[in-house]
């Protein structure tokens, strides 16, 4: 019986992985469709720290969403237009205190000049998923789709999602301890406030809701973006 119970829990989590994975997908192929339409939204500006960007609020499904879009160069040597949505826009981010120069922590080798790093590490304790609602999924998809290395990436860093401890799926076990000048991690966990911080190069993303977590998430891809 026991072992039934575990396989069926670990049949529960791949599935959770694979929906949230499969969300992901589906919501910037609807992207295409927002640029042609744009129905119910507001538009607003931020004046943030290397400009002023533009944020258009479009609700679908009642998934309420603040989408900008940056300018990146890349490898052919063109400017490409990158349209990231997000669950919370850098109005609704006040209660979230954030270390300084977090963003070079997150993306930068600092033992080279110049240089990304090769991998980033997404971990949480395997009992976040359920006890957030899969919010810590979210949370981590919200970094991935700008920092990953994806068509629609930004930075274009390769990375995996990771447990702090065994869980029932293969994902590898990664802790802070594992953090390396070439190989970041960024940790998910509940805690007493709201806010990003770093222990010995790892950088930590602490929130007091599930919902937070997803918060705190957007707040660091905004600074990764500039507009903090």
């Amino acid at each position: 019986m026991e072992e039934i119970t575990k396989k069926v829990n670990k049949n529960y989590l791949v599935k959770i992985l694979i929906l949230s994975v499969v969300i992901f997908f589906i919501v910037f192929g609807s992207l295409r469709l927002y640029r042609i339409i744009k129905v119910d939204r507001s538009t607003y500006t931020f004046d943030g720290a290397t400009g002023q960007f533009t944020f258009n609020i479009v609700e679908n499904n009642k998934l309420k969403q603040h989408v900008v879009s940056v300018y990146v160069f890349e490898d052919d040597g063109k400017e490409h237009e990158k349209v990231i949505p997000l669950r919370y826009g850098p109005k609704e981010m006040k209660d979230i205190t954030v270390e300084k120069d977090i963003d070079n922590l997150v993306l930068l080798d600092l033992s080279k000049e110049d240089t990304l790093k090769d991998l980033i590490y997404i971990t949480q304790d395997p009992k976040l998923v359920e006890e957030s609602n899969r919010d810590s999924i979210v949370a981590s998809l919200e970094i991935m789709k700008v920092v990953g290395d994806y068509s629609f990436g930004v930075y274009k860093i390769p990375m995996q999602m990771a447990y702090t401890a065994k869980g029932s799926t293969n994902l590898p076990i990664i802790t802070c301890k594992d953090t390396e000048s070439s190989k970041g991690v960024i940790f998910l966990k509940y805690g007493n406030g709201n806010r990003i911080y770093s222990e010995e190069g790892c950088v930590i993303l602490e929130a007091t809701t599930s919902e937070g977590l997803i918060k705190v998430a957007d707040r660091l891809v905004l600074d990764l973006l500039g507009v903090f």
